[in-house]
Order: structure tokens, then C-alpha cells, then sequence
């Protein structure tokens, strides 16, 4: 792959774009479709949040907290606090081409345009 990018979009992955960003540190950048779908994505939430009735994860809590309303000045917190929520963990390191890995591959998943992210 050399000095080149590996360039993320919402298409599949290559085995070789993987093992490049994890084993060889290969850069990678989000290609402009993403950036767009992304953009859209993005504004469809926006659109959701500012709606008066509820929608799930956006203007009320996860799971079990389904059904409580959270008020607009607070649902900037929600969302940070659901992100921490789910970076805490507990044991060894992993190592560190598998975190390159692992968070590329989130990359791309966030870059289909359909996670609102």
C-alpha cells in the first residue's frame, strides 16, 4: 500500500486497507461520499432532536430509561454520556494493531451515513 491512504467510505474494506492501517500504520482519511452521507445523517438527527414528540435514544434514555423524556439542554449530555458509556472497560490492553483495527472498522461503519453519528 505504501505512503498511500487508505481511503474509508461506505463501501467494504479490503483485507490488505485493514492489515495496512493495523500492522503498518497506513493514514487513513474519510472519503468525501462519506463525509456527505455522514452530513446528512447528521442533520436527520438534528431534525429528530428537535421534534416535541420522543424518539428513542435521541430525545429519551437507552433501554430500560426508554421512557423518560430528556429536555433539549440536556441532550447534548445524553449522547457524551452514552459514548462513555461505552468506552469503559476492564483487563489487559489489547494490543495496538488490533485497536487500529477495531476502531478503523468502526470508522467505516460510521461512514455508511446511516448511524446518524
Amino acid at each position: 500500500m505504501g505512503d498511500t491512504p487508505v481511503e474509508v467510505g461506505p463501501e467494504p474494506l479490503a483485507f490488505d486497507q485493514v492489515v495496512a492501517v493495523a500492522r503498518d500504520d497506513a493514514r487513513v482519511v474519510l472519503s468525501d461520499q462519506a463525509r456527505k452521507l455522514v452530513g446528512e445523517s447528521r442533520a436527520h438527527v438534528e431534525e429528530l432532536a428537535s421534534l416535541p414528540r420522543p424518539v428513542y435514544g435521541v430525545s429519551t434514555g437507552f433501554g430500560a430509561l426508554a421512557t423518560r423524556h430528556i429536555q433539549p439542554d440536556l441532550r447534548k449530555q445524553l449522547q457524551l454520556n452514552i459514548v462513555r458509556s461505552h468506552a469503559a472497560g476492564s483487563g489487559p490492553e489489547v494490543e495496538r494493531e488490533v485497536v487500529r483495527a477495531m476502531m478503523l472498522l468502526r470508522l467505516r461503519t460510521l461512514a455508511t451515513g446511516r448511524t446518524g453519528v
